[in-house]
């Protein structure tokens, strides 16, 4: 009997208790300053590939090169140093395009330098690492500087001796494609 009225004691004060809840929304600002369309990545050739007068003989051989690397060609396309037949520019220097990259100081932009393997007149055009070895294509990562939104990047490429027999006086004009966007 006891533990009967304890029960109906404990029911008759749940009873009494009323169950409150209470809920509230609550409104947050963030102020947003949108410089979208304000920082644009821009590239610009600062200075183009520039090349010496390219020299073919009765005696070049094919692969001949010279190279736009903003040294002098001293070294020939068989390791051997450099002369008026196995080179076209023998200690001469090619220098190499600058491009000037503007955008947001520490962004990351991904750049990518581009050219198909160009024949013309019997010389070839290609991009090349700084070794000389032939790109068609190269893609990298780099970051702007934090105190201001400018690199500099250059392009080294060749040219090379790829059928004498074609050979002919005058200017030969190829092209390459640089790319970026940021990441």
């Amino acid at each position: 009997m006891m533990k009967h009225r304890i029960a109906n004691f404990m029911l008759t004060l749940l009873g009494l208790v009323t169950v409150q809840a209470q809920s509230e929304t609550y409104n947050v600002d963030v102020e947003v300053a949108s410089s979208v369309g304000q920082n644009l990545l821009t590239l610009a050739e600062t200075r183009p590939t520039s090349y010496p007068i390219i020299a073919v003989n009765d005696a070049t051989p094919n692969d001949a090169r010279c190279g736009a690397n903003n040294k002098p060609n001293d070294i020939a396309f068989d390791g051997n140093p450099v002369n008026n037949v196995n080179s076209l520019c023998p200690q001469l220097t090619g220098e190499t395009s600058i491009i000037q990259f503007t955008g947001v100081p520490n962004a990351t932009i991904n750049i990518t330098y581009s050219a198909p393997i160009q024949d013309k007149a019997g010389i070839r055009f290609s991009l090349a690492h700084t070794n000389l070895t032939t790109l068609t294509s190269f893609t990298y990562s780099t970051a702007f500087p934090s105190t201001e939104g400018i690199l500099y990047r250059n392009i080294f490429s060749k040219v090379e001796l790829y059928d004498k027999s074609l050979v002919i006086d005058g200017v030969l004009d190829f092209t390459y494609e640089v790319t970026a966007a940021y990441q």
